[in-house]
């Protein structure tokens, strides 16, 4: 407990004073701590400065008076370490941060950016002012329909139902391996088109996309209103073309040079090719098909100078459709194709290859199609842009849809925004011999979002996808039904060029806690007894966000008899007392009784939180770099205790760098630090504690790793 320092006696002084040499004058009570922590645990590191917290920083650029916070995931919580408000320009962001953080988020209004400590990172320029009562928003973004024939691509009927490998009709597609199911895009330029594919759906819909406002609530854009079902839109996206074919027949292949340039300029070995039995193109890898027909294309365009008819961009991506197979042992054939889209047929899924319709007739008839495409133009690329659908029916479409009995669903690419629970497989369930998970394999995961758009690199043709499941919600207490919930991810599919998905570090927001203050905890050592070093006779925690200007201190624990005060030096230099006298701020009468020491008498609440005035920088790290560097460590927090007759006796302060600490602080990882009971020494109460004392670093905060607090003895703490 805390016990005044042994003054030196008036007779002593006296003593001194006629020049006596044969009394010894007591040691302070510093040497004589310092004495019983080397007799207890060791010499002291010289590096120690007994202090869970370091300082972190990041550089930002951000718009004129912004609104900047830094966050970081440590230990399963979402620590906010900064809150910075009216930022303007490019400006260093100090913070206090647990020893070992690296992983830092950085947000300006909804943007958020990953980085590392010391890191600096840019937003995007001012963002256009968002008008709550407009309905659709003047976003920078505009969007039209391909009209131009040139722009137009030509999917043959076998690419594009690749997609169909990856996700597969009514199997629960979200887990498969390189599909995305969260997911924002940046785009590369300021202009790109989506390219509409597949409609598997008994509802009309309304495509969109999206970004998140200051608030992260989704602003929306809309592009297109789908008002067909089970339809492929033949009027204004997709059309299925009957083809006119022409055939280019290579013979003796292996003398034409110019065609072996071809091939291996584009990584195709033709022995190896053509050594297989009965080849064809559907018997070859998707990495032989892509190459072949690259090559292909490559011989017919460059070397025979064959253009298309509809004069086509250069590089005639997908407007010629070639089909090429070795014919015996001396023939490479290649077909080529182009369209008269003058008559476009607008079969139903079920005609076509959503369905029964994959018959060898329509492979040979060389059914296609030509997705005209939507063009978007968005004016800001620093932005993040997320995809939506609103899946919806009334005999009027969507034009009454702010009406109550409108039925329709916002479908987002982002699962936190969306409805119902998350279903998914349970751990160990197996898919069956046709691909599917039981209905009894699916468990809900309560607190997550389901995710309604996916988005995938597809392994034939490294074509980008984006695809949305249209299926009914599914609320807390409704079971799981492939038949109407399958989640197969693929009920609409479009083709995207020009962008690339940017993956956002919080892929599941909701998922996520809320970020909240770092709490430190101080925990002091009297100068009095020198032999228990329990660490309980004042404990306090300390809560602040860098960039605000208060700081919350709670008392927890009062281990002393004397009176007792806890102080601050503030940055002028000035000394202020926090609260009242320390055993009171404890819920004490007087400062006769210990409090929470031997048992959990005091729970402190919001009453007992003291808000103090701080600077926005201020810090509780430690700056060994000073003079009186007490004032720069552990926010300058000290003790001042007194006497019966209310003398100042003892001043405990923060420990130097290599001192002997009369407190020490703490990161309060778990949001509890239990402080030993009274007269049991720290080192009883948690055993890895006097290897912290000789290696600080062991303390780091690494995934993973264990701190000297995290095992204790749980009969030599106070619980709470």
């Amino acid at each position: 407990m805390l016990k005044p320092k042994t003054l030196i006696a008036a007779g002593t002084l006296a003593a001194l004073a006629c020049g006596c040499t044969d009394v010894v004058p007591d040691l302070p009570s510093s040497e004589l701590y310092t004495r019983e922590w080397v007799k207890t645990f060791g010499v002291i590191n010289g590096n120690n400065d007994w202090n869970n917290a370091t300082r972190g920083s990041v550089s930002v650029d951000v718009p004129g008076g912004s609104n900047v916070k830094v966050t970081a995931l440590v230990g399963g919580k979402n620590y906010l370490l900064a809150n910075y408000s009216g930022v303007s320009g490019s400006r260093t962001l100090a913070f206090d941060m647990p020893r070992g953080v690296n992983d830092i988020t950085v947000q300006c209004g909804a943007q958020r950016i990953a980085t590392t400590v010391g890191g600096k990172v840019s937003f995007g320029g001012s963002r256009a002012t968002i008008d709550p009562s407009q309905k659709y928003p003047e976003c920078g973004v505009t969007a039209s329909l391909c009209t131009d024939e040139s722009e137009w691509w030509v999917v043959p009927f076998l690419n594009a139902t690749v997609f169909r490998r990856k996700m597969p009709e009514a199997a629960y597609n979200i887990d498969r391996e390189g599909v995305t199911t969260d997911f924002m895009f940046k785009f590369t330029d300021n202009e790109f088109i989506l390219r509409p594919l597949f409609w598997d759906t008994s509802h009309f819909h309304r495509l969109g996309m999206f970004y998140l406002d200051e608030n992260d609530e989704p602003v929306r854009i809309p592009l297109y209103d789908m008002d067909k079902v089970n339809d492929y839109s033949d009027d204004l996206v997709l059309s299925i073309v009957q083809s006119h074919v022409k055939e280019a027949v290579v013979e003796d292949y292996t003398n034409d040079e110019e065609l072996m340039r071809c091939f291996a300029d584009n990584g195709v070995v033709v022995e190896e090719l053509s050594s297989r039995d009965n080849f064809d193109t559907s018997k070859t890898t998707a990495k032989d098909d892509r190459h072949v027909t690259f090559a292909a294309r490559q011989y017919l365009q460059e070397v025979k100078g064959l253009v298309n008819s509809r004069d086509a961009a250069e590089d005639g991506r997908f407007n010629y459709v070639y089909r090429w197979r070795f014919d015996g042992d001396d023939r490479f054939i290649i077909t080529y194709t182009y369209f008269d889209y003058d008559t476009p047929e607008a079969p139903t899924n079920g005609q076509t290859f959503g369905g029964t319709g994959k018959t060898q007739e329509h492979i040979e008839a060389y059914k296609s199609l030509v997705s005209k495409g939507i063009r978007v133009h968005v004016d800001d690329i620093s932005r993040e842009y997320g995809f939506y659908i609103l899946s919806g029916w009334n005999k009027d479409g969507f034009e009454y849809e702010d009406q109550p009995w409108f039925q329709g669903d916002y479908f987002y690419s982002l699962s936190s925004l969306n409805k119902g629970v998350r279903w998914q497989p349970k751990e160990g369930a197996v898919r069956g011999s046709d691909g599917l998970y039981a209905d009894s394999d699916f468990e809900s995961i309560s607190e997550r979002r389901t995710p309604r758009a996916a988005t995938w690199v597809g392994e034939k043709y490294d074509w980008r996808y984006l695809s949305f499941e249209d299926g009914g919600v599914i609320s807390d207490g409704e079971n799981y039904n492939r038949g109407t919930n399958d989640f197969d991810m693929q009920d609409i599919v479009f083709l995207l060029d020009g962008i690339e998905p940017v993956e956002i570090k919080d892929k599941d927001p909701d998922h996520v806690p809320e970020p909240e203050p770092v709490k430190w905890l101080i925990a002091c050592e009297d100068l009095g007894d020198k032999d228990d070093f329990d660490f309980n006779d004042v404990v306090f925690e300390v809560s602040h966000v860098a960039g605000e200007t208060k700081a919350y201190i709670t008392p927890l624990a009062a281990g002393g008899t004397l009176e007792t005060y806890l102080m601050r030096v503030d940055e002028s230099g000035q000394h202020l007392q926090i609260g009242n006298e320390w055993h009171l701020n404890c819920g004490g009468k007087d400062f006769k009784s210990m409090i929470n020491t031997t048992a959990l008498t005091f729970t402190p609440g919001e009453e007992h939180v003291i808000a103090i005035d701080v600077p926005e920088d201020f810090t509780i790290t430690s700056d060994p770099t000073t003079a009186d560097s007490y004032r720069k460590n552990m926010g300058g927090f000290y003790l001042r205790v007194l006497d019966a007759d209310g003398n100042v006796t003892t001043e405990v302060t923060a420990p130097g760098v290599g001192e002997a600490p009369q407190m020490i602080l703490l990161y309060q990882e778990d949001g509890k630090w239990f402080w030993p009971v009274e007269r049991t020494r720290i080192s009883v109460a948690y055993e890895d504690f006097p290897e912290w004392a000789s290696n600080p670093i062991y303390d780091v905060v690494n995934p993973g790793e264990r701190r000297w607090y995290h095992k204790r003895s749980d009969v030599h703490v106070i619980k709470r």
